[in-house]
């Protein structure tokens, strides 16, 4: 990221987001087309956009004004005196009459202004791809130039003279109300004819979208060249106070008319009712339009006082308390949360602090110095009330999303749907704040709300300073992760190994691998279970917690590794030496033999997110592996990006609006996040993005690419997957996407969420991509004498339908710790089994080693056996699923035996 990036996010970019805002409002949220979706950005963002151009003009007025009256006496000195003495005369008169030369940069607001609008209008429509498959008249693709005007080989542009006719004709009403002289006039016509040049061959959107703006400020410019007509003809209007009831009335009518149809009408239902999203669309410009005109009329701030004095130190705090609140402190503080799982983290926080730097402080600051002392009051009004529902929102309406991932989507979408306690809760706070801050300024107690702020802004740099220490360090550890990783590189076709002669064992861990989803996938393609031919299905399963940690350790290690039994016998365990300790049980005990040993991507290996391979390098005969694109074969990512690369850019921009989204009130958060496309039309439906669930699909899909089989030997494989815990982008194909797809209807119904639905997918794209493997297997002559074990290391009380318990609350408790468990011995054969013994993932040490003769721990000599499950197990609960040593911090415990489908069989136990 260089200078000229930040510089495009302090002060274009702010910009950009709004219209990306109200594009994806009428292009999505209206189902307005295409083209009139254009017409309605370009008037909202020039209305929103008039009282800065409206003031730049009085301050060019006035700059004319002065200049005017200055110049006879300065073309007086300028007849008689030179050199120095001119100099200091004309300096001498402009102080007499108050002016300053910084003063002539006045009459150059105006095309400042217009710089930041252009380049985010230019930068969004150019790359607004969407726009590929629209057409308009005669114009095939809005994305290209127009060429409307063809002679033979040759194609003429019309849009950009349209463009530059309406432009000139504004800028002729411009120079007519300032009666500037031709010489003055000549720059503003040079400039149209610039525009001319620079945007010819320019797609045909941007034009339409440019031309309309010039349109707008030919009118304006009309309006304004009559002003004193219209001003007497709106003040017998506004006089006539039914009048102005009846536009008022209109404009609540309107808006609440508008909201409901947006809360109950089905708008997938009328999506191809243009009529109506027209009709929406125009309801919504109107209510937006009359509301701002009453506003303006019945100047409702007016009762707003502030200290002038203090004033801009008010601004000034608000506005750096915004601007570290939601551009330095949530960002950072999500990025920290888990440090390695973000790519160039520093990058993504200079990026989100450059944006909001601009929103909530160039912006406002550059504008304060723009307005009138009444304008003023009111500016800063609105961002210290604005700072403070921000902090409430952020620290106090925090909610409760679930798991927020790397991509910056959560798990369940639907825990953001506000409850009535929530909404009355968040606008009550809304009205505290702003009554408060109100009292506060009618006391002339200005300084509290200084002190208060100041103090925040400490707190919140400070915290972010910590945070950074945090995600430094992470990302040095990181390093040296990666560097073991890229050693590896020399052998990635031969990371997995098995032998035509000896004994393979291959454990493949599928994290949150469900039952449920087996036991539908089964039933609804019973042809997925051809190929796990030898299998038997122990669905009588249980893990030891609901997250992957502590849970793990019992499913590498065996019963040794079983958490409450670990923290009973000494509650100041080292656990994180314990949990690479358990890690290492089985690749020791193998490799020791003389097995060749893979372990891939070993769960928080030595804590880290990313699993840390050093635990692994004492033991040169173990080959440790972590996940890595560079592993997957060219044609299997080519399937979703063809010759694209990554869109990397998606990520900082969702963060930007995930800061944003934290300071919103609840009830507007969920429809800002959209279902994971947070409202940004030219990402959400073509970014490339590397997202999880297509990095796990692509991983196990490459197994038979980087397996290698061998005439002798014997080898152990284990693999970790999170394919079946990452189901965000898959799609009812069974396959991931780069883009969200809709889930269909029936499935939505059947497995009553969204998440629960794609988790489906995700099984069964396992079980297929599997199948395959299985086949390559058996092709190469190692499935016969290769053990197999599919485990995984925990469920979710999230997924429908309950296939293997009951409806209640306390069932779906039970669904968190129901895992999967597949074992196919050497040799085995025959169709699928179902066995219903008692079983739980501590197990898996004991299957992979049974077949020799007394097995042993290698670091606690006791021998691997399964009896220790006779008088029940003791699953534990805890508040995350994050290792956080030195202990493990459960909060609760059950004693489970025998039959995990019946109640009577779970009891809580009290923690001592």
């Amino acid at each position: 990221m260089n200078i000229f990036d930040i510089l495009f996010y302090i002060t274009v970019y702010p910009v950009q987001f709004l219209i990306e805002t109200v594009f994806y409002f009428f292009a999505v949220n209206t189902r307005t087309p295409y083209v009139d979706t254009l017409f309605f950005v370009s008037i909202i963002i020039n209305v929103l956009a008039l009282p800065i151009y409206n003031l730049a003009d009085k301050l060019q007025e006035k700059e004319k004004a002065i200049q005017s009256k200055l110049k006879p006496k300065i073309d007086d000195i300028k007849a008689v005196y030179k050199g120095d003495k001119r100099y200091m005369l004309i300096r001498a008169c402009q102080r007499i009459n108050g002016y300053k030369t910084i003063y002539a940069f006045r009459g150059t607001v105006g095309l400042l202004i217009q710089i930041p609008f252009f380049f985010a209008a230019y930068n969004f429509f150019s790359n607004l791809e969407v726009y590929n498959l629209v057409s308009f008249g005669a114009i095939e693709k809005l994305s290209e130039p127009d060429a409307l005007l063809k002679f033979g080989n040759i194609s003429i542009n019309l849009l950009p003279f349209i463009m530059t006719f309406f432009s000139v004709l504004a800028t002729l009403v411009y120079t007519k109300n300032l009666k500037l002289k031709l010489k003055e006039k000549l720059p503003l016509f040079f400039m149209s004819a610039f525009f001319l040049v620079f945007l010819y061959n320019s797609p045909a959107v941007l034009l339409i979208y440019w031309t309309i703006n010039c349109a707008f400020s030919f009118i304006k410019n009309v309006v304004i060249l009559n002003k004193d007509k219209i001003s007497k003809c709106r003040n017998n209007i506004a006089s006539n106070k039914k009048v102005m009831k009846v536009l008022f009335i209109l404009g609540i009518i309107i808006f609440i008319l508008y909201s409901l149809i947006l809360l109950y009408i089905d708008m997938k239902k009328l999506a191809d009712m243009k009529t109506y999203n027209d009709l929406v669309s125009i309801w919504f410009v109107l209510c937006f339009i009359i509301i701002f005109i009453i506003l303006k009329k019945k100047n409702v701030f007016s009762f707003i006082n502030i200290e002038e004095k203090k004033r801009f130190g008010v601004l000034l705090v608000s506005s750096i308390l915004l601007t570290l609140l939601v551009g330095l402190f949530i960002p950072s503080t999500l990025v920290a949360s888990s440090a390695q799982e973000f790519q160039n983290p520093f990058v993504l926080i200079l990026t989100n602090f450059s944006t909001y730097l601009g929103i909530f402080f160039l912006y406002p600051v550059g504008l304060y110095f723009l307005l009138s002392s009444k304008s003023k009051n009111t500016l800063t009004f609105l961002i210290s009330v604005t700072a403070l529902i921000s902090l409430l929102n952020a620290f106090i309406m925090v909610g409760n999303y679930g798991v927020i991932n790397p991509d910056i989507t959560f798990d369940f979408s639907y825990l953001l749907k506000s409850s009535i306690f929530q909404t009355a809760l968040n606008i009550l706070l809304i009205l505290f704040s702003t009554v408060a801050v109100s009292i506060i300024y009618k006391k002339h107690k200005t300084s509290i709300i200084q002190n208060i702020y100041i103090v925040c802004s400490l707190a919140l740099f400070f915290s972010s300073c910590y945070d950074f220490t945090k995600i430094n360090r992470e990302q040095k550890l990181l390093s040296e992760i990666e560097s073991l990783s890229k050693k590896t590189l020399a052998d990635k076709n031969s990371i997995f190994n098995f032998s035509k002669d000896g004994e393979n064992i291959f454990i493949i861990v599928l994290d949150r691998g469900s039952p449920t989803f087996f036991k539908t996938a089964f039933d609804r393609m019973p042809e997925l279970k051809d190929n796990l031919d030898g299998f038997v299905w122990y669905i009588n399963n249980i893990s030891f917690s609901q997250n992957t940690f502590p849970g793990v350790q019992a499913l590498y290690g065996g019963y040794e590794y079983i958490p409450y039994e670990l923290f009973t016998n000494d509650n100041n365990l080292d656990t994180a030496s314990v949990h690479n300790e358990a890690l290492l049980v089985m690749p020791r005990l193998f490799s020791d033999l003389g097995y060749g040993t893979t372990i891939f991507n070993p769960a928080f290996a030595n804590f880290s997110w990313v699993p840390d391979l050093s635990i692994f390098t004492p033991y040169t005969n173990i080959k440790a592996y972590n996940k890595n694109i560079r592993y997957i074969p060219d044609n299997i990512l080519s399937e979703f990006y063809g010759t694209e690369t990554e869109d990397e850019n998606i990520i900082d921009i969702r963060t930007i609006r995930f800061s944003l989204f934290r300071i919103l009130p609840t009830f507007i958060r969920r429809e800002f996040y959209k279902e994971g496309q947070w409202s940004i039309p030219n990402k959400s439906s073509s970014a490339l993005s590397m997202n999880n669930s297509i990095t796990e699909y692509t991983t196990l899909a490459s197994l038979p690419s980087i397996t290698t089989t061998h005439s002798n030997g014997n080898y152990f494989n284990i693999m970790h997957n999170d394919i079946t815990h990452e189901p965000q982008y898959f799609a009812s194909d069974y396959k991931p996407s780069t883009i969200k797809k809709d889930v269909p209807k029936e499935d939505l119904e059947f497995f009553q969420n969204e998440f629960s639905a794609r988790s489906y997918y995700a099984h069964v794209s396992s079980l297929q991509l599997l199948n395959k493997y299985f086949d390559y297997l058996k092709e190469n002559d190692v499935y016969d004498n290769t053990k197999i074990i599919i485990v995984s290391d925990h469920g979710s009380a999230t997924f429908y339908p309950n296939v293997f318990f009951g409806k209640g609350t306390l069932e779906n408790f039970k669904k968190e710790y129901h895992s999967l468990l597949f074992v196919k011995d050497f040799n085995s054969k025959g169709e699928l089994k179902i066995n219903t013994n008692f079983m739980t993932i501590a197990e898996v040490p004991y299957l992979a080693t049974k077949h020799l003769e007394n097995p042993t721990n290698p670091f606690t000599g006791e021998i691997i056996t399964n009896n220790q499950k006779d008088n029940g197990v003791y699953p534990i609960t805890r508040k995350n699923g994050i290792p956080n040593p030195p202990y493990y911090n459960f909060t609760g415990v059950f004693k489970v035996h025998d039959n995990i489908f019946d109640e009577n069989n779970w009891k809580e136990i009290e923690i001592k």
